[in-house]
């Protein structure tokens, strides 16, 4: 007999015996067989995000895609396996180093936890001083489980509300009640939960981020025992399962977010976001694109008044907020300068021009510009014009001051300094 033949006849036999329990050695070899079917979902992710990603092509932001596509994955697990409506914990949202997606305000601290709809939720703490501290509840897939919705968008804001409407005591302890109605004999503040609720995202709005003190909170659902009981294998497994969609989900969704002709160089938009888009309904949104060669800049100018809120910043192509802890790539109405005019003037450019209200763009020739504007005098839309570098100080009032090196280092220190004491973990 053929040695081929026979090697044939030999694994036939060997499929068709009866599976016994694996050996106790064997166990290696089938948690080698699961973490594969864990990870295997993720290879393709490269592909799928890249195809709505073209600017991919460049080496550069291709590496800066897949970097993305890595903090998708911590993101991920914190949403999914540890996050949980039944046993809720305020955890990180979108950060600099997490779910860095759709131009996140560098001036803001975002904290989040899934809810459930029929649960009855205690939120309590301390005020702090930050400048506004505003809490949004909302029906979304994509920021509960990274899922699309029908619609594609990312779900309708059911309601804002601020930390000053609630009693705050001397000590700036506050605390409230979400549930649907509201509990028997409970005579403090409390606030209704709409149907399909799933999600409670807080911002932290800071202008000074040396000074301002971070609002501290804490959630507790009192509708269920306090223990939390451990989490089965069937139920670990569940949630890994979803990090794979999660993670080319967020990036896809805000890839995709404007369209290819909206706000180029010298045309800002004006709108607002809370409908549909998740978006805070106090604010209305600023936003163009740059594209920008070594010699070019654009001088943004601007006169919204008194406000309670206002910035600028600069994101790329990926959507992701520029580097703020350690270029000055954003402004507010505390730190950027106003002109004796009343009028703000910020300069977008590659180079520094020496001038305080200087934008970073951090080696990126193109990306966005966006922000925010809160109960401003005026809301009117900044005007936009490219100049050429060298010319700058042309189109700025006479008095602009001059800012060294040695100034803008300092300044950046104090930057980082002030991003780093907030609470951002």
């Amino acid at each position: 007999m053929q040695l081929s033949k026979l090697l044939s006849i030999i694994a036939a036999l060997l499929v068709s015996v009866p599976s016994f329990a694996a050996k106790p050695d064997d166990y290696a070899a089938q948690a080698d067989k699961e973490w594969r079917a864990y990870i295997t979902p993720l290879l393709p992710l490269g592909e799928r995000v890249a195809e709505v990603f073209p600017q991919a092509k460049d080496p550069q932001l291709r590496q800066e895609m897949f970097r993305l596509l890595y903090s998708q994955l911590g993101a991920g697990f914190m949403q999914l396996a540890y996050a949980n409506p039944r046993y809720p914990d305020f955890i990180p949202n979108w950060t600099q180093v997490f779910n860095n997606n759709g131009n996140i305000n560098p001036d803001a601290v975002y904290q989040f936890t899934p809810l459930e709809d029929d649960g009855v939720y205690k939120i309590s703490g301390f005020r702090g001083s930050v400048r506004i501290v505003d809490m949004q509840i909302g029906d979304s897939p994509v920021f509960s489980y990274g899922k699309r919705n029908a619609k594609g968008n990312f779900g309708p804001t059911l309601a804002n509300f601020d930390i000053d409407d609630f009693h705050i005591g001397q000590d700036g302890a506050f605390e409230f009640i979400l549930s649907k109605q509201r509990p028997q004999g409970y005579k403090g503040d409390w606030r209704p939960m709409p149907p399909k609720t799933n999600y409670l995202l807080v911002r932290q709005l800071a202008y000074d981020w040396l000074n301002e003190i971070d609002a501290r909170l804490a959630i507790d659902r009192l509708d269920l025992p306090a223990a939390k009981p451990r989490q089965s294998a069937a139920q670990i497994k569940a949630a890994l399962d979803q990090i794979p969609e999660w993670a080319e989900r967020w990036p896809k969704m805000n890839i995709g977010f404007f369209p290819a002709t909206w706000g180029m160089d010298d045309k800002a938009e004006m709108t607002h976001y809370e409908k549909e888009e998740g978006g805070r309904a106090a604010q209305i949104y600023i936003g163009s694109r740059f594209d920008l060669a070594p010699d070019e800049a654009l001088i943004w100018e601007m006169a919204p008044g008194k406000c309670r809120f206002w910035n600028l910043h600069l994101g790329n192509e990926l959507l992701n907020t520029l580097d703020f802890m350690n270029h000055q790539i954003g402004l507010n109405g505390f730190t950027a300068r106003t002109g004796n005019d009343g009028r703000i003037r910020l300069v977008v450019s590659a180079q520094d021009p020496g001038i305080p209200n200087w934008l970073d763009t951090v080696g990126y020739k193109k990306g966005y510009l966006w922000g925010r504007l809160d109960s401003c005098e005026n809301n009117a839309a900044p005007t936009i014009t490219k100049v050429k570098v060298a010319d700058i100080r042309q189109h700025l009032p006479e008095d602009t001051p001059v800012v060294s090196a040695e100034e803008r280092d300092a300044a950046i220190r104090l930057r980082r300094k002030g991003a780093q004491l907030r609470r951002r973990w």
